[in-house]
């Protein structure tokens, strides 16, 4: 079954990117994430 997402959640998440920052929509529960660079860095993930 397919998770809703609301649009206005998406486009505020874009909004809000920057050099810092990266947006990530989690599919599973449908929620626009925020990450930083300092969360990325700290976790040793790489953004996409």
């Amino acid at each position: 079954m397919s998770v809703q997402v609301k649009l206005m959640d998406i486009i505020e998440g874009m909004e809000f990117q920057s050099d810092q920052s990266y947006a990530y929509l989690n599919r599973k529960i449908g929620e626009v994430v925020t990450l930083t660079d300092e969360h990325v860095s700290s976790s040793g993930a790489l953004p996409l």
